[in-house]
């Protein structure tokens, strides 16, 4: 009975619902705007989520094992991303989120769409700074781990 009981805790601890703290959700939605304005090609919306002075950066591992490192800025993102083009769609998951009064952090791992096509997926890293009345990215860091859905879910579960 007693390990019944048990296994019943267990079950419910571990298919509860995420929790969410105070101020995660603001934080969360700052990068959820950013990607709608990935997806819209939406200038005023992903300015209104970038610090121009952000920087962004990617990491890719080379067959050689080497990384290869881009870097961008916030302004440099915004001006190419508001183009028109294609629907970039980029979702987290299980995000973790480090909060202090004026600066966040959020590790989670990722899946990237152009359009309905599969792109890559990996682990994005951002920083938020809280400015007078609201948040902004501050950085951005990703890797590109793998470019078929089938390797990301293995390494991801993906959603």
């Amino acid at each position: 009975m007693r390990f019944a009981i048990f296994v019943s805790i267990l079950f419910a601890a571990c298919t509860a619902p995420e929790v969410v703290r105070p101020g995660e959700e603001e934080v969360l939605a700052v990068i959820d705007r950013c990607f709608e304005g990935m997806r819209t090609h939406d200038a005023a919306l992903l300015e209104a989520s970038v610090r121009p002075d952000a920087v962004i950066t990617r990491l890719r591992t080379r067959d050689d094992g080497s990384v290869d490192a881009f870097t961008t800025t916030g302004a440099q993102f915004v001006d190419e991303i508001g183009k028109p083009g294609p629907a970039y769609i980029e979702r987290i998951w299980n995000p973790e989120v480090l909060m202090g009064p004026r600066l966040a952090t959020v590790r989670a791992p990722y899946d990237f769409y152009v359009d309905t096509v599969f792109s890559h997926c990996g682990i994005d890293h951002f920083t938020l700074v809280r400015e007078t009345t609201r948040w902004r990215i501050q950085s951005i860091a990703y890797t590109f781990e793998a470019s078929n859905e089938a390797d990301c879910t293995a390494q991801f579960s993906s959603p």
